[in-house]
């Protein structure tokens, strides 16, 4: 079957900004396009990862803190993390980590190269 895409996913896969929406654990359920370009990775294969796959150990810990804070309700984080990719470059994304709704356990992450 295939996957119909939400409102939020149409309209979010055109967004210049990199888009990962992530369950409490953080593993990656959906990015749009422009996540996979600055990861260098296809879709398909960070689809497979949790997000601290991608991440330099310091930055791994620093977004387990606020996936924590964020579902214990504490106010959206803007935090800056550093990323591998699959050549070993790194890369450094501001993001903006928040809850698209009470109750939801899904988290947003919305990055920026900087």
């Amino acid at each position: 079957m295939e996957h119909k895409l939400s409102p939020f996913e149409v309209v979010a896969d055109g967004w210049q900004d990199a888009v990962f929406l992530l369950n409490p654990s953080g593993a990656i359920l959906w990015v749009n396009e422009a996540a996979a370009a600055v990861v260098g990775r296809s879709i398909e294969s960070l689809l497979s990862l949790k997000v601290t796959d991608i991440l330099t150990p310091r930055s791994s810990e620093v977004v387990e803190a606020a996936l924590r804070s964020r579902l214990q309700g504490g106010p959206p984080a803007l935090i800056e993390l550093d990323l591998f990719r699959p050549d070993l470059s790194s890369c450094r994304l501001e993001v903006s980590l928040s809850v698209p709704a009470r109750g939801e356990e899904t988290l947003v992450a919305i990055g920026r190269d900087v």
